[in-house]
């Protein structure tokens, strides 16, 4: 398993088309942007 660390307004690229937003961090749960092709 990989475990990535990112804070508040960082994001993760998969590949060229694949975008992963961290939009909030709150208690135990957190909210992702996700932007990609269709």
């Amino acid at each position: 398993m990989l475990i990535l660390k990112r804070r508040t307004g960082e994001n993760l690229r998969i590949g060229t088309n694949v975008s992963i937003t961290v939009l909030e961090v709150k208690g135990n749960q957190v909210k992702i942007g996700i932007h990609a092709l269709r």
